[in-house]
């Protein structure tokens, strides 16, 4: 038997085992794209066609980086659309129900400083 140990960190996983090491780099998906180059995002986009299961929001919330705002369900999976950056919520573009397909904006927010 071979010991080994997965230490998961963002989107990076490093594996060691007895055999060496290895580094493996999650891509990250295009709706995260405008939080991680350090551009201002608008909203928060749906990544894949869905349905809204759950909003976490209203209309004039603040909410931080990484907030949890929609939950999507997609080919029987949960997904939970999460804040890009820092800012107030302006307009919920959809309800719980709706049908939306991929990359549409479902939530427009004024990013903050």
């Amino acid at each position: 038997m071979h010991k080994s140990k997965i230490i998961v960190d963002n989107n990076r996983i490093y594996l060691f085992t007895t055999n060496g090491s290895y580094e493996l780099q999650i891509p990250l998906p295009k709706f995260f794209s405008a939080s991680v180059s350090g551009e201002s995002s608008k909203g928060a986009d749906s990544p894949m066609p869905g349905v809204v299961e759950k909003i976490f929001v209203k209309e004039g919330d603040k909410v931080n980086e990484g907030d949890p705002l929609v939950v999507m369900i997609a080919m029987k999976m949960e997904f939970v659309i999460k804040a890009p950056n820092s800012g107030v919520i302006n307009k919920i573009l959809f309800k719980p129900g709706d049908t939306v397909d991929k990359n549409v904006s479902l939530i427009e927010f004024q990013a903050t400083v």
